[in-house]
């Protein structure tokens, strides 16, 4: 038919144009040339998550294929229905192609222009109250200190002690304890962050070395590239996830800011991994259309769906487009399998 011939051209051309990480963001000399080939890697699966994601949203709403699982996975990942007073399909489809259209280097970064890319978070250095202060071109301010300057900010907050942290390349201070800023990275468990904040101009976001590390994340292992792994029958989709999901969820927070995108209605949090953003957006529809985690795992959940579909030998090895096999969905957070007859 006319127009599936046209979807799939398309598809064709947008794989055969090469993104690379320079195309968005200032990469920052603190990334290696290992990491940036990995960054790479990490956009081009970005890139083939959206696609996947917002051509089968594109058929779901104008009835093209009777895509039961693309209806499935906007219910269980956004609470969203194909009806004219549900337009939950159309913003899920409208933040995935911002995404794109950054990784692209035709949108800019909130805030505006190129967001900048660390690899560590050693940009940031910890101060002492006594030391002095510095100004908005770093040079010292005689006779102030940092004490002066904070007072009482400078204080014990949930039992963590609060210090003032200083950036060379920002000209600016900011406030954290002896866990964040200059240390966050040092935590195994943290991968990632994004720092939109009013007085941080470009944006910038940090992928800390364990990001590109295949040691587990928040508990669960990660995979080299995307599709790498055959799901087993009640696989959890964490299980699945691959490093690039980590840079995915970042560039959300790149393109429509931390702020925007960690306030769940009325929470100020985030969600993490399933089935926590699945409970997520039974109980707030609108705030799992915010939450980072939501996108990033619906893409990955149907992505598997449409580009998967495995013999049935249990073998890692693709089925032929001829030949029955079989195929995986996540609707429920776990690997289903389905018969494919061809």
């Amino acid at each position: 038919m006319p127009g599936r011939s046209a979807a799939i051209i398309l598809i064709f051309i947008i794989h055969t144009l090469a993104y690379t990480i320079d195309d968005s963001f200032d990469v920052q000399d603190s990334c290696t040339p290992d990491q940036r080939k990995l960054l790479n890697q990490f956009v081009t699966e970005t890139l083939e998550l959206i696609d996947t994601a917002v051509v089968g949203i594109q058929n779901f709403k104008i009835g093209k294929d009777d895509d039961k699982i693309m209806e499935q996975n906007l219910l269980m990942y956004f609470k969203a229905v194909k009806s004219q007073a549900n337009r939950n399909p159309n913003i899920v489809q409208t933040l995935m192609r911002q995404v794109k259209e950054f990784l692209e280097g035709t949108r800019k970064a909130f805030g505006g222009g190129k967001a900048r890319l660390y690899c560590s978070s050693k940009m940031w250095h910890q101060k002492q109250p006594g030391d002095v202060v510095q100004d908005a071109s770093g040079q010292p301010i005689p006779d102030k200190t940092v004490r002066d300057l904070y007072g009482r900010l400078l204080k014990v907050v949930k039992g963590k002690q609060q210090y003032a942290y200083w950036s060379d390349d920002y000209k600016t201070y900011e406030l954290g304890d002896d866990t964040q800023l200059e240390f966050y990275c040092d935590d195994q468990d943290f991968l990632a962050v994004t720092d939109t904040a009013d007085d941080i101009r470009p944006v910038y976001m940090i992928m800390c070395p364990s990001s590109f590390s295949l040691a587990p994340g928040n508990n669960f292992p990660r995979t080299a590239a995307l599709g790498d792994t055959r799901p087993r029958k009640g696989q959890i989709l964490n299980e699945l996830q691959t490093r690039s999901l980590t840079f995915f969820h970042e560039v959300i927070h790149v393109v429509r800011s931390s702020q925007a995108t960690t306030r769940g209605g009325q929470k100020d949090l985030e969600y993490y991994g399933c089935p926590d953003i699945m409970e997520f957006a039974q109980e707030d529809q609108v705030g799992s259309r915010k939450n980072p985690d939501n996108y990033v795992f619906f893409a990955l959940s149907y992505w598997y769906w449409q580009n998967r579909k495995y013999r049935d030998d249990n073998s890692a090895d693709l089925a032929a487009d001829d030949e029955p096999g079989v195929k995986y969905n996540f609707v429920d957070c776990s690997a289903n399998e389905v018969a494919v007859p061809n």
